[in-house]
């Protein structure tokens, strides 16, 4: 079952207070949430414990990358590493999502229109569908679609000011905070955001958020970037602080992990998406690490701290 929505509120107030981008506004607003109810009050000690259990461990001059690296949370494509703290700003949006699905769930369904849509795990999303369009509007999480043929009415996938229009296509678009990336797995896209356009061709993805604007579209391996559709993590050297962030993002709970050093070794391996605890018994055979656990909380440490 997925964290209830009160606990998973309170673990994103804990982490951003503690992630050096708090402002004093945040520090009275999270006190204004927690005073609002019994539930929020109760849920944010529990958090408040279970971040002091981490205990004292070296605390670098906090900055964004390193705050994202140390919580390990992400929500979207968590392979480019974005942050999930955004999330507390943008909670209503997801929980009045027409279609949304919890923690590890992954859920295939059939469009008014008849093409076929694929939600990643903590994705949330509207649909807007009329005679002269098809529009999908994506707060949170990933999506794959497989687009029907109706060329009177454009299919666009809309994400943090952004666009992605089908052009007889199957593609993906993921969304984590003001970050997206969008993959195209069979024929092109057009993609659109801050003025500027890039057409996408099969095989390739883009990513644009505001720190880079529209960036340039780079091949990919298509049976790697969509495990996730069957079920499966896919890893090919890339740095655990990715990895994790990644795994996050099916897990119940939260993952940290401690160290730069660490954040930076690479990891390669095939992981289901539906059991994250494989992943975490494999870690240890694969890097000098090992794993305390807490209540809502595993820490990834290393070998010796």
């Amino acid at each position: 079952m997925p964290l209830e929505p009160a606990r998973e509120a309170a673990l994103e107030w804990v982490v951003r207070l503690h992630s050096g981008l708090a402002s004093p506004g945040d520090h009275a607003a999270y006190a204004a949430w927690k005073a609002a109810d019994p539930a929020h009050a109760a849920a944010a000690a529990e958090a408040e414990r279970s971040w002091a259990a981490i205990g004292a461990a070296p605390r670098p001059r906090p900055s964004r990358r390193r705050a994202v690296i140390a919580a390990g949370l992400v929500l979207g494509a968590g392979a480019f590493g974005a942050s999930r703290l955004p999330a507390i700003r943008s909670g209503s949006a997801r929980l009045l999502a027409e279609q949304r699905t919890a923690v590890g769930e992954l859920r295939r369904l059939t469009l008014p229109d008849g093409s076929a849509l694929e939600m990643d795990t903590a994705t949330s999303l509207d649909l807007d569908f009329a005679a002269d369009r098809r529009r999908i509007l994506l707060h949170a999480g990933r999506i794959h679609v497989e687009v029907a043929p109706d060329a009177a009415r454009p299919f666009l996938v809309a994400a943090a000011g952004g666009d992605s229009q089908a052009r007889g296509t199957a593609f993906s678009v993921a969304r984590s905070g003001a970050e997206v990336r969008v993959l195209v797995t069979r024929h092109s896209v057009q993609v659109r955001y801050g003025g500027a356009e890039t057409l996408l061709q099969e095989g390739q993805e883009v990513d644009y958020s505001p720190a880079i604007g529209l960036g340039r579209p780079r091949g990919v391996n298509l049976a790697a970037a969509t495990a996730w559709q069957r079920g499966q993590l896919v890893f090919n050297g890339e740095p655990l602080g990715e990895v994790v962030a990644t795994v996050s993002r099916y897990r119940r709970g939260w993952l940290l992990l401690r160290g730069e050093a660490l954040a930076q070794r690479r990891v390669t391996g095939v992981f289901p998406t539906g059991d994250t605890e494989a992943f975490l018994q494999a870690l240890p055979a694969l890097l000098p690490v090992r794993i305390r656990r807490l209540p809502l909380l595993d820490i990834i440490e290393p070998l010796g701290a």
